[in-house]
């Protein structure tokens, strides 16, 4: 309610997705889209990928590694083979994911605190997975594209959406549809060579379009 009696007044409210654009324009508002700056420039990995599948974000309700969890050990085993499925991060939910991760039988999971040269953790994964119930950006998608890993992510509210296009750089799965998410991820730890380089080669164009010195002129043109 104060947000729907305040914002109107304002000048200019700056929104990092376009799904909140549109909302904040119902009200009233001057909503412009002015996406978040990516924090890593892309790396071109020459070397063999590791068969992980990587989730980097807060130990929260809201990230849902639990669900990820869940839907890892409903994957079909011949499949998954030796892949592992590495959650890197902290938060109130750590103690609980510690105890689903000791339940699971064959020690691919692993939970690895949060670390400042996340950069290293980026250079080791195949597969950026992300669960969250809503996000109002997802940077890590960014980030992960910047290394050339393909993402798989509910279409969740609203980042995301704004990343992935699906089948160029990753895959969007119906936001909640833990079924869909899980033979998404199947497929896309079963594609071949080729298939798997339009992946990297569409996560490389995904950052390179997200220009800094472009979005640095849509807040020059906001202070004129």
């Amino acid at each position: 309610k104060k947000k729907k009696k305040i914002y109107p007044k304002a000048y200019c409210i700056s929104v990092p997705n376009r799904m909140d654009v549109e909302e904040y324009r119902l009200w009233g508002c001057n909503a412009v889209y002015v996406p978040h700056p990516i924090t890593f420039h892309v790396e071109r990995l020459e070397k063999r990928r590791d068969k992980i599948v990587l989730n980097v974000g807060r130990l929260t309700p809201d990230k849902q590694q639990s669900r990820l969890i869940h839907i890892w050990n409903l994957l079909d085993r011949r499949i998954r083979g030796d892949w592992k499925l590495w959650i890197v991060g902290n938060g109130e939910d750590e103690e609980r994911l510690k105890d689903l991760i000791k339940k699971n039988p064959d020690e691919s999971i692993i939970l690895k605190p949060a670390t400042r040269n996340i950069a290293e953790v980026y250079r080791k994964a195949s597969v950026f997975a992300f669960t969250s119930r809503c996000e109002g950006f997802g940077m890590v998608l960014l980030e992960a594209m910047a290394f050339g890993i393909p993402c798989i992510s509910f279409d969740c509210p609203s980042g995301p959406r704004d990343i992935i296009e699906n089948e160029k750089n990753g895959y969007l799965v119906p936001n909640g549809d833990t079924e869909a998410f899980k033979n998404t991820l199947e497929k896309l730890l079963s594609l071949d060579e080729a298939e798997k380089n339009k992946l990297i080669e569409g996560a490389y164009k995904t950052v390179s379009e997200w220009d800094t010195d472009r979005i640095m002129s849509l807040w020059d043109e906001i202070y004129r």
